[in-house]
């Protein structure tokens, strides 16, 4: 494997992680009023 390409492996893999988790956040917190309203 290259040295090179080892790195923008692990950002992109970090990038999809933090997206993924930012993507929850936003769900979970439009749904909370939702929840409470019921």
């Amino acid at each position: 494997m290259d040295s090179s390409t080892v790195p923008t492996m692990t950002a992109a893999a970090t990038t999809l992680r933090v997206m993924s988790i930012m993507m929850i956040t936003i769900r979970l917190i439009a749904a909370t009023p939702a929840i409470s309203r019921s």
